[in-house]
Formats: C-alpha cells, structure tokens, sequence
C-alpha cells in the first residue's frame, strides 16, 4: 500500500513535471518579446549596413 502510493505520487509528479513546465511555451514568449525583436532587428540593420558600405 504505501509502495504504490509512493509509486503513484512520483509518477504522477514526474508525468506532471514534465508536461507541467513549458519547455515550448516559455521558449517562445521570452525570445519573441525581448531577443528577437531587439536583437535581429538591431544586429540585422548594423551589420547590414558597413558590409554595404564596405563593398561600395
């Protein structure tokens, strides 16, 4: 009885830990709200513009 509650508590944590914590939905939010409009907008437009400039 208690090895199966045991069993069954960790499994239930372990099947609720994983799909609880949102690999994809956390990985998604943070980089399309703060790195990837800042960070390729800015890195996109600096480094595009003395390769340009260079070449001419």
């Amino acid at each position: 009885d208690e090895v199966a509650k045991v069993q069954e508590d960790e499994n239930d944590n372990e099947v609720f830990v994983a799909p609880t914590p949102p690999t994809p939905a956390t990985t998604p939010p943070p980089p399309q709200q703060e790195p990837n409009p800042s960070p390729p907008q800015a890195q996109s437009a600096q480094p595009s513009s003395p390769p340009q400039q260079q070449s001419s």
